[in-house]
């Protein structure tokens, strides 16, 4: 399964002209629209409104002039082709968007806009989606009745705090949708008692980014799949055995974007989306529908966009050696070079590290 996403990883490549053209806005793509004041709440019933995807174009130009900055926490950098090709394929899905929500087309008719965002770390999928995606998003749908018309989702709270800062939080999973520690099966995973508050949070969202997704389990996947759609099952009329179907994720929420990096190590001691289930069933492990439809649904979204290029590392030879660990498996291991480099590397040759004396490293030689 890893060797045919892998694949597919390799495959998905972005032209530099196409990426390039996120980047210059389009002096045309401003266009007046009459805002229903009972759906969006905008504070005149007529404004000119310039398309979401002209506005992402001129954000990410602001962004990048800054890479010179002085304040590191105000400084941008210049956007790499892959980066330029999630925002532009964002600011493609925020123009339907807006305009299914300005025509006020039922959400069960609307667009899907799903994409699967793959990088290493220091790939700059939080920095995108925190600078410039979300910003732009809130820009056009602002809160709704109390409500954000967002959600970022994470497994775990450690992972939620990677991805939150002062303006966007995240939350966990189990914490979106209600739900404890209890049984998985959907047969018994009803809203219940929860059935108002999961209304109320689900039904107004736009967009949901769900990140790291290599580390949900597949049961846990499915369980935000399957109680998104029955939280907004009556008030968007979804058919509930669609639940899974590409296209419909999430509750047919109209743009979802899932982050992570199927290179990481999986979740400790549960069946995770990109694992091969048949092997796992032919080894005696117990393999529900609801793993299927977990991994079909993750897996079969179209839209892919490999991020490859790291900025984690000072250094050149880091990156290199890391994505040699990184695509090494039993059948192909880990080069006695790369292994060497990895034995020389020692935080004690690192000049740009301080101790906690304050004591500066060496830096290390490969």
């Amino acid at each position: 399964m890893l060797d045919e996403q892998r694949a597919a990883f390799e495959a998905s490549v972005t032209s530099t002209d196409d990426a390039q053209a996120c980047a210059e806005p389009n002096e045309k793509a401003v266009e007046t629209h009459r805002v229903d004041t009972e759906q969006t709440n905008p504070q005149a019933q007529w404004q000119h409104v310039e398309l979401p995807s002209a506005r992402l174009a001129a954000r990410i130009q602001e962004f990048e002039a800054s890479a010179d900055d002085p304040d590191p926490n105000r400084r941008g950098f210049k956007l790499a082709d892959g980066q330029r090709a999630i925002c532009k394929w964002f600011g493609h899905a925020l123009d339907v968007a807006l305009d299914e929500e300005m025509g006020q087309v039922p959400v069960n008719a609307r667009k899907q806009s799903a994409c699967l965002l793959i990088g290493a770390g220091g790939t700059g999928k939080t920095t995108i989606i925190l600078e410039l995606l979300l910003p732009t998003f809130l820009e056009f749908f602002p809160a709704q009745d109390g409500e954000d018309r967002y959600a970022i989702l994470t497994f775990s709270h450690a992972q939620g705090d990677a991805i939150s800062n002062e303006t966007f939080r995240a939350k966990t999973a189990h914490a979106a949708v209600g739900y404890r520690v209890a049984s998985l099966r959907n047969k018994n995973m009803a809203l219940a008692t929860k059935r108002k508050h999961c209304e109320r949070t689900w039904n107004p969202k736009i967009l949901v980014v769900q990140d790291e997704v290599s580390l949900f389990p597949a049961m846990v996947e499915n369980m935000l799949l399957y109680r998104s759609m029955r939280s907004r099952q009556n008030q968007h009329q979804l058919q509930p055995e669609s639940y899974g179907d590409v296209s419909q994720l999430m509750g047919h929420m109209p743009i979802l974007l899932v982050a992570g990096d199927f290179l990481q190590i999986k979740p400790a001691r549960e069946i995770s989306i990109a694992d091969d289930l048949d092997a796992l069933r032919q080894a005696g492990t117990a393999v529900h529908p609801e793993h299927h439809t977990a991994q079909d649904a993750i897996l079969g979204i179209a839209d892919v966009i490999h991020l490859t290029k790291s900025k984690r590392f000072l250094d050149e030879a880091m990156p290199a050696v890391m994505q040699a660990v990184r695509t090494s498996r039993p059948d192909a291991p880990l080069a006695e070079e790369e292994l060497q480099k990895l034995r020389r590397r020692k935080i004690e040759n690192c000049q740009d590290i301080w101790t906690p004396k304050h004591r500066p490293m060496k830096s290390t030689a490969f």
